[in-house]
């Protein structure tokens, strides 16, 4: 089940596949991975219809990770926003099963890069290298997925 709706914009837009990405603070407490719109990345890696609802009803339903898919007001309008390891697992799974092409992959970290820079930014090199790491610990730290349901 999704949570709760809450107002952000996002803290940087990205290009995967030439289209737009947003990206958002993490709802979580402390140094976090940016989070980006799961409906954006579905349009850049050109997954049919189908498989976006097959996706999303898998994942909301999904006895571990269900609940982490966020849903949040943008001036542009409402999206879901899910974790850094929701985005990678499905990019390299679209790249893997042929929806999407390779450039993809680089792309993602191209966007998610321009994504972490907005979060560090006015940090000197030594804070934003801190927190990043500090970001990616805690998502490591996160209970792994088990498979989808």
């Amino acid at each position: 089940m999704m949570s709760r709706t809450r107002v952000a914009g996002p803290i940087h837009v990205g290009q995967i596949g030439g289209h737009p990405v947003r990206f958002f603070r993490s709802p979580e407490d402390g140094p976090r991975l940016p989070w980006h719109s799961q409906d954006d990345l579905f349009v850049c890696l050109g997954m049919p219809a189908v498989l976006q609802e097959d996706f999303r009803r898998k994942a909301a339903n999904h006895p571990e990770w269900g609940g982490v898919i966020h849903t949040v007001a943008t001036p542009d309008g409402i999206t879901r926003i899910a974790p850094h390891f929701m985005a990678q697992s499905l990019v390299e799974a679209m790249v893997e099963c042929g929806v999407a092409g390779n450039g993809v992959i680089r792309e993602h970290i191209d966007a998610s890069m321009g994504a972490m820079s907005a979060l560090t930014a006015g940090m000197s090199p030594t804070d934003a290298m801190y927190y990043t790491m500090a970001a990616a610990k805690a998502e490591l730290e996160e209970p792994a997925p088990r498979g989808v349901a």
